[in-house]
């Protein structure tokens, strides 16, 4: 009696997005755990047939450890995740080799290791000896000494050499490792690693073992480094302010007196200095601040040059070159403001804007007239002329408009140009852009529409609405589209407008008395008009079952006669829950249609397709457009011969062609039958436009759209 689907060539291949917990496990080179953005690349590929036509569709999503990265993937897609840093400078990243992902095995998560090529700080801890070449006479006994390091501050060093410190700051793995020291001996000699550093690589690990770093003795003495700095030393000199410059010395074989003297190329400044007395393998640092440089013999560029002398016959002599930054100074990092929040922070979001303000201190010399220019990302969105104050501290701000802006780092800069129109000193600052986000800010099943309660268990029966609360972004303008979500698969849909940051409560209405007493999950997802999803929401739901009505219809079974305005109707039946063999005899008019009837069985390994699992859309349990006039009445009765494997006898009969009630069930004993009557009603007059007020779109456009209005509810099943 009925056609046979399943005769086909292949088998339907169902891939079906699901929700996927992505599990990043990221280390630095001592195999530690580190934070890290997060980005997950999933990679769906579809062939279709017979052209063998693949599509492929990408996405990704990004999130800081240690929130949670769950992505939606269908079976087979390949996965990647890149773990990310911006620190430190220039930043790091790394991109982990793709997965497959398998359902089967898989579940619903993916696990992903990846390490990252630095050392974070605090990780990593060297180890080392000072030893000297056995050579050198007299053999040095040391007593102390002092060591440091580009990733540590200075440590001191005992007698034996030995040192072990733990990195204070981060570094990347591909740089060198440097270790500085001087040790003394009791004889009161100096010794340094060969060459004034030892430089050698990094391994991974958590520790590095640098063994034996040879020594070699300081002559007479030895200047270290040296730096040019402003006066507070926090800074770079300023042309035309006095500047300070420090040395680090280190005394070798020699005790006495020194002469010491500084010579500034540009204006042949020169500064003379005197020690009474030093001892052998002394360390000490030098400092001195020297008065400005002549207006007329200014230059950028300049160079510094120290000469330290015992006054006879030793002389050691070095130089730095420096330059002088020209005139204003840019004191501090912008500060940035929400205009409309009116608050401070680094991260906004786009279309926001943003009050930018810095601090300068104005050169004595440099006149009085300025432009400022301001750039973001590379542009310039602001200029102005302005008059500051000489030598004095000086505030200015200006409003940044971020609407068209990308996301991620923008970087702010500020120029400030004199009167020659050349440019004397720049502010630069960063802040972050994200891009602007709906959000479902409540959700929750209640029992009227726009209740977001905590209630979640309810009877079939009762009336359950779905609701959300969802908010737009702020200066996003637009329309959204609302999917309620059962099993991953849509079941119903609003589309509705909404202006920026706009809140709005949309429902939907779940016939509980059509689902099966279990516990239910449903998801509301948020979509803007490109369409993105922005915002995904859970709500569970737990429904008790319901006691049947023992005397609807002829008083048994739960059947209850049927009321229809269509001019054709069609009679389906199927055994809604489980295929557990009932066995029935169907009648329309008096006729048996299925006459002992195996509605489905599905136990043991043995299959009967009969009518179970889902809604028959032909023979043998779907009767479809039968012709129904004016005046007809029609009897149905359904007799159950058993009470399957767990009993009662129980299925579904459904009557569409504009009918109340549309589906109801029966719950009957072996041997009792339950019989009703379809009829055929007028319709009532309908109200209201073609699209009357359902909510639903018509014609692409979206029903009942007024702002902050709630459409007629839509209800599923």
């Amino acid at each position: 009696q009925s056609a046979n689907i399943f005769n086909l060539d292949k088998p339907l291949e169902l891939r079906l997005p699901v929700s996927v917990t992505i599990n990043a496990k990221v280390t630095d080179c001592t195999n530690t755990d580190v934070t890290a953005d997060i980005t997950a690349y999933s990679i769906s590929k579809t062939t279709s047939t017979p052209n063998s036509l693949t599509v492929t569709d990408s996405t990704s999503q990004t999130v800081t450890l240690p929130d949670v990265l769950i992505v939606s993937l269908k079976d087979k897609d390949s996965v990647s995740v890149k773990a990310a840093r911006k620190t430190p400078l220039p930043g790091v990243f790394v991109k982990s080799k793709e997965l497959v992902f398998d359902i089967d095995t898989m579940q619903h998560q993916m696990d992903f290791e990846v390490q990252l090529p630095f050392f974070e700080e605090g990780n990593l801890t060297v180890e080392g000896t000072f030893v000297t070449d056995p050579k050198i006479v007299p053999i040095p006994v040391f007593e102390d000494g002092t060591m440091w390091s580009n990733i540590s501050k200075k440590k001191a060093v005992g007698a034996d050499g030995t040192f072990s410190f733990i990195n204070t700051r981060s570094i990347l793995f591909k740089k060198s490792l440097m270790i500085y020291g001087v040790m003394y001996s009791k004889d009161g000699r100096a010794f340094k690693p060969k060459g004034g550093v030892y430089k050698t690589v990094f391994k991974k690990g958590k520790v590095r073992k640098l063994g034996n770093i040879e020594l070699e003795p300081v002559d007479f003495l030895t200047i270290g480094a040296m730096k040019v700095t402003s006066p507070d030393g926090k800074g770079k000199p300023v042309m035309g302010k006095s500047m300070k410059a420090t040395a680090q010395v280190v005394v070798g074989k020699y005790e006495g007196p020194l002469v010491i003297e500084w010579k500034r190329m540009s204006d042949n400044k020169t500064e003379t200095q005197t020690k009474d007395h030093v001892t052998q393998g002394q360390s000490f640092e030098l400092d001195i601040v020297m008065a400005e440089v002549p207006k007329n013999m200014r230059t950028k560029d300049d160079v510094l040059e120290l000469y330290i002398s015992d006054g006879i016959d030793h002389e050691v002599r070095k130089t730095v070159a420096f330059t002088w930054e020209t005139g204003d100074e840019f004191l501090k990092p912008f500060q940035y403001t929400s205009v409309k929040k009116g608050k401070r922070g680094t991260k906004f979001v786009i279309g926001e804007k943003i009050t930018v303000q810095g601090a300068w201190k104005i050169a004595k010399d440099n006149g009085k007239k300025r432009t400022l220019v301001y750039y973001a990302g590379g542009s310039e969105f602001f200029r102005e002329d302005i008059i500051v104050p000489k030598g004095q501290r000086f505030t200015h701000s200006t409003i940044l408009d971020t609407l068209g802006l990308k996301k991620g780092l923008l970087e702010i800069k500020a120029d400030m140009i004199n009167s020659e129109h050349k440019l004397i000193a720049t502010g630069i600052g960063k802040i972050h852009m994200v891009e602007p986000k709906d959000v479902i800010i409540a959700a929750g099943a209640g029992a009227s529409t726009g209740t977001v309660g905590n209630r979640s268990k309810f009877t079939q029966g009762n009336k359950v609405f779905i609701t959300g609360v969802v908010q737009a972004a702020e200066g996003k303008d637009g329309l959204r589209t609302l999917h309620l979500k059962y099993r991953g698969r849509v079941v119903l849909t609003e589309q509705f407008e909404m202006k920026g940051d706009e809140k709005l409560s949309r429902s939907f209405q779940i016939n509980s008395d059509k689902l099966s007493a279990k516990n239910h999950v449903f998801a509301l997802e948020l979509y803007d008009d490109e369409p993105k999803r922005q915002d995904r929401e859970i709500v569970r739901l737990r429904l008790a079952k319901k006691q049947k009505n023992q005397n609807a219809g002829n008083g048994q079974g739960g059947l209850q006669n049927v009321a229809c305005t269509g001019d054709t109707v069609s009679i389906k039946v199927w055994d809604h829950s489980s295929q557990d063999g009932d066995i029935i005899t169907l009648t329309l008019a008096g006729k048996p249609v299925l006459s002992y009837f195996n509605m489905g069985w599905n136990k043991k390994g043995h299959e009967t397709i009969g009518c179970g699992g889902s809604e028959p859309s032909g023979p043998p349990c779907a009767f479809m457009n039968l012709p129904f006039p004016a005046g007809t009445k029609v009897a149905v009765s359904v007799t159950a011969h058993n009470q399957g494997d767990g009993g009662p006898n129980t299925a579904a009969l459904k009557v569409e062609g504009d009918c109340t009630p549309e589906v109801q069930y029966w719950n009957l004993k072996t041997g009792e039958t339950s019989s009703i009557f379809i009829s055929r009603v007028e319709a009532p007059q309908q109200q209201g436009g073609k699209n009357g007020s359902t909510g639903k779109p018509e014609n692409g456009k979206p029903g009942n759209q007024a702002s902050g209005t709630q459409p007629s509810v839509q209800s599923w099943p």
